[in-house]
């Protein structure tokens, strides 16, 4: 997959950039991997055919204190927009929108903690993150350090998908998928991304923060419930064991978002040596998001309270 990637990166004259988008569409416009709004006469330097690089600017970051890049795409096409009737357009304001093709969401998304040692080629980082992004939110780099950055992005995603057209919505339901066995493909991926940054890439039990080792665990597991399958209230960020112990039923979680432990633990001495500092441990709960009653309590009485 990188290598046909590679193909379309040898025009002559292509340009290349990082672009800042914040959460709120309703207030900037943007509609990511879909649409990028921006003020030509603030930044005239993107084309047709570009290719960019998503920022989240540590300001609209889910991750406290910490930027990420999360996707990249191309642009299509550059549309103007005329508010002729806005009062609060100024004359000179270039406002366009850029139509955007061959997106892909990073897997995981590069934190700003991953680039601390990246070695940037299109001007120097010095000691501190301050001002090296411009102000704007518009910014370009050279094909050098767009290369080196998509590969860390997609690293270990040989399956990423092309998603041009994102739609937004709040219908967490998914139905089985069947070729000849069933499979969770971009559905589950969107909930990962989404109880992971929740959770700021931080396992809410140990506080493990090497993102190989993290899960998105569902608190109802995928094949019981439909309907909550993308819900991220139905979501835990677990380590890779943690989220086994969890998903087994030898950890479970109380009302007040406490670790208990099941008396089958003991079975397996070095396990309950293990999972015994955790007990009683309150959750690392996240800035929104927060586990439903509901769900733990469905939980606890399959694994604990039967």
């Amino acid at each position: 997959m990188f290598e046909s990637l590679l193909e379309n990166f040898n025009k002559p004259d292509l340009r290349f950039f990082i672009f800042d988008s914040k959460n709120d569409h309703l207030i900037y416009g943007d509609k990511d991997f879909d649409e990028y709004h921006w003020d030509q006469a603030r930044y005239n330097k993107p084309r047709i055919g570009d290719f960019f690089l998503y920022r989240r600017p540590q300001k609209a970051s889910e991750v406290k204190g910490q930027f990420y890049i999360y996707g990249l795409g191309k642009i299509k096409s550059i549309q103007s927009i005329n508010n002729a009737d806005d009062a609060t357009q100024k004359k000179r304001d270039k406002h366009v929108i850029a139509h955007v093709e061959q997106g892909i969401r990073f897997k995981d998304p590069i934190l700003q903690s991953d680039l601390e040692d990246f070695e940037w080629t299109f001007k120097k980082r010095g000691n501190t993150w301050e001002h090296f992004f411009q102000q704007y939110g518009m910014n370009e780099i050279n094909q050098t350090d767009f290369i080196a950055l998509l590969k860390i992005g997609l690293k270990n995603q040989l399956d990423a998908l092309d998603i041009s057209s994102v739609e937004e919505d709040i219908d967490y339901r998914v139905e089985d998928k069947r070729a000849n066995v069933k499979i969770r493909g971009k559905d589950q991926r969107d909930f990962s991304l989404q109880v992971k940054l929740n959770y700021q890439y931080r396992c809410a039990i140990s506080g493990i923060t090497s993102k190989e080792f993290l899960i998105a665990s569902h608190i109802i597991p995928w094949a019981v419930d439909w309907d909550n399958r993308k819900n991220p209230f139905n979501g835990i960020c677990l380590s890779s064991l943690l989220d086994t112990a969890f998903d087994k039923g030898y950890i479970t979680i109380d009302q007040y978002y406490r670790v208990v432990i099941s008396d089958k633990v003991k079975e397996d001495k070095a396990l309950f040596e293990y999972l015994k500092q955790y007990e009683g441990k309150k959750l690392e709960v996240p800035k929104q998001y927060l586990p439903k009653q509901d769900f733990l309590e469905w939980h606890r009485n399959r694994f604990i309270n039967n």
